[in-house]
């Protein structure tokens, strides 16, 4: 039995069901069914003000797939953001090694006539 034809037997199922219910549980239905009709025709739209766009993200984070994929986001944002400042913080310490570590003071560095000298001793 596919999808259609079990669909189609539950339809009938209730057709006869609802045929056989009292005139007072069918009217109180049919009003119900009404009012839900009219609450869902006056639902606020998106775009109608500032509280109805509040009201309708808080309805969409509702949901637990935006949930969870604004928490997988903003976890990968945070992983990145670490790992960058890691990075930056290991090549500072690095720079400030190699001067200290290194036989001439900071400012041979510095000094023009110094990098020229050193440029012309290389070649020879």
């Amino acid at each position: 039995m596919n999808e259609k034809e079990t669909a189609k037997a539950i339809v009938s199922l209730l057709d006869e069901s609802t045929s056989r219910l009292d005139q007072n549980i069918t009217a109180r239905l049919a009003k119900a069914r009404e009012q839900a009709v009219s609450r869902l025709a006056q639902k606020p739209s998106f775009v109608s003000g500032k509280a109805n766009l509040v009201a309708s993200f808080m309805d969409y984070m509702y949901h637990h797939r935006a949930v969870s994929s604004a928490a997988l986001a903003f976890s990968a944002l945070l992983v990145a953001f670490v790992t960058t400042q890691q990075f930056n913080h290991e090549a500072e310490g690095q720079g400030d090694a190699f001067l200290l570590a290194s036989e001439l003071p900071p400012e041979a560095f510095l000094d023009t006539e110094f990098q020229t000298w050193l440029e012309e001793s290389s070649q020879r």
